[in-house]
């Protein structure tokens, strides 16, 4: 949201570089945040469904570096690996 507080050339200038967020409802803002949130805990999800072998390591990437992109995709891919069994046997 741009702040009204602020004189009129410096709201412009917040506005030209944050975005004007007041378009979105309340309840649309909330809707987004979810989303947000839910994608970026996606790979602690999948670890935990499938019971992955690492799935406190991929928790904790996914906390302290999942904001990155690399993290997160760090995290995924530690999510979705064979179970360590699996991976013997195939060697």
């Amino acid at each position: 949201m741009c702040p009204r507080q602020k004189q009129a050339s410096e709201r412009e200038a917040w506005c030209k570089v944050f975005g004007d967020f007041s378009v979105l409802g309340p309840v649309a803002a909330i809707v987004v945040a979810v989303l947000a949130l839910v994608v970026f805990l996606l790979p602690t999800y999948v670890a935990f469904h499938r019971k992955a072998d690492e799935r406190w390591i991929v928790l904790v990437v996914n906390v302290l570096f999942g904001a990155t992109f690399v993290g997160w995709v760090v995290a995924l891919i530690l999510a979705t690996r064979k179970p360590a069994a699996q991976r013997q046997a195939a060697a």
